[in-house]
């Protein structure tokens, strides 16, 4: 586990650019390169995947798994459960983004999860992600 203090706020701010904004909301997405910089993707990055680890339900062997088992690994909440894995999921420079793209004053998380890709795992099978979202309004982000 890494010491609190020596990683990153993530509280500065992203500018985004009015085209930026103006193209999620015509399109639903947009691509923002560099929210954070390698230092702070090279900070979290270790605290996250051993909170996956940490969390995960998933212990069979991938050969005894089925397809969507293969695919991927999904491990939820993990805010909840690591103060420094909430430091990431939590930050301001997130929400400050997402509420921009919105056009909204504040942003509440729905869900966090992690989605880890093991080796020797299978591949991603077609699938639909917004049954997963039972909310009717346009007013809500993945990140």
């Amino acid at each position: 586990m890494t010491e609190m203090n020596s990683l990153p706020t993530l509280d500065s701010a992203y500018d985004l650019a009015p085209q930026q904004i103006a193209d999620y909301r015509e399109k639903g997405h947009v691509f923002l390169p560099s929210v954070c910089s390698l230092e702070e993707v090279a900070a979290f990055q270790p605290v996250i995947a051993a909170a996956s680890q940490r969390f995960s339900w998933e212990t069979r062997p991938m050969e005894e798994r089925d397809l969507f088992g293969k695919a991927f690994n999904l491990v939820g909440g993990l805010w909840n459960r690591d103060e420094e894995v909430a430091r990431f999921t939590l930050a301001k420079r997130f929400a400050r983004i997402a509420a921009q793209l919105m056009g909204v004053e504040g942003v509440r998380l729905y869900h966090d999860v992690s989605i880890n890709k093991e080796a020797g795992g299978g591949i991603t099978p077609w699938h639909q992600d917004a049954y997963y979202w039972p909310m009717d309004t346009p007013h809500n982000i993945t990140m």
